[in-house]
């Protein structure tokens, strides 16, 4: 399993988590609804920031696109609330911003504010 090339964690106050919904309920015909649990193990999606430069975002793309497979393959990085090497996966491409620097001055002097969505795989 592909480890994550950055040593970067999420940019303080960035993270936010949505923990999967995990309760069918079916409308009876009277009375309250019928409720069960639909997983033993659900899935929790994080939505977070890092602060890279313009190496490390070329760094980040390269894994995106070829280790993870556009997202396909989990790999494995640090639970961002934890501190615990977890298995997850990523949701969507990662979204890239310009912060600072200039193109004429090298990749290094760049910076981006880079928002990713990844699941943590039970």
């Amino acid at each position: 399993m592909p480890v994550f090339p950055l040593n970067k964690f999420f940019l303080q106050g960035s993270v936010t988590e949505q923990p999967q919904d995990n309760v069918r309920r079916t409308d009876n015909d009277a009375g309250p609804q019928k409720t069960r649990r639909r997983y033993t193990a659900k899935v929790n999606t994080f939505n977070g920031q890092l602060f890279l430069n313009g190496a490390e975002k070329k760094t980040l793309k390269l894994f995106f696109d070829n280790e993870c497979a556009d997202g396909a393959v989990p790999f494995t990085w640090i639970h961002p609330f934890e501190g615990t090497p977890v298995s997850m996966r990523l949701v969507g491409t990662p979204q890239f911003q310009h912060v600072s620097g200039s193109i004429n001055q090298g990749a290094r002097s760049m910076f981006f504010r880079c928002s990713l969505t990844v699941e943590i795989l039970p």
